[in-house]
């Protein structure tokens, strides 16, 4: 998290022991995306059909250091899970780093995003 765990709707320092998360040296959300892209094994990027700010900068900062990276859709009519699961699968990634829009910028993010990823990891 950036520096003062700055988030949209102010500070959040409760999240390190909720969530275990970790502050950057820096308040820029630049450098916390740069380091959440290092940190994970690869990266899911949950947008609509262009990618913009924060999305567009993860997506180029995986090209740029090597890292996996999969661009799935929202809304999306169809269902992903199986792409997930095998991109998932096939870059053998235990870290994954979840990035997208934001619910204030795409209304109806975070519940999706919730429900698909229960619904694309649980075992079958």
């Amino acid at each position: 998290m950036p520096k003062g765990f700055r988030t949209e709707d102010g500070p959040r320092p409760d999240y390190a022991c909720r969530f275990g998360m970790r502050e950057t040296s820096s308040t820029s959300y630049r450098s916390r995306t740069k380091q959440n892209v290092i940190e994970s094994d690869g990266t899911v990027i949950f947008s609509g059909p262009l990618l913009a700010g924060g999305s567009l900068l993860t997506k180029r900062l995986c090209d740029d250091l090597g890292k996996p990276c999969l661009v799935l859709g929202f809304p999306t009519s169809n269902d992903q899970s199986k792409l997930f699961v095998d991109w998932l699968a096939s870059h053998q990634v235990r870290v994954l780093n979840i990035a997208g829009n934001r619910e204030s910028n795409s209304p109806g993010i975070e519940g999706f995003v919730f429900d698909f990823l229960v619904g694309a990891l649980k075992e079958p």
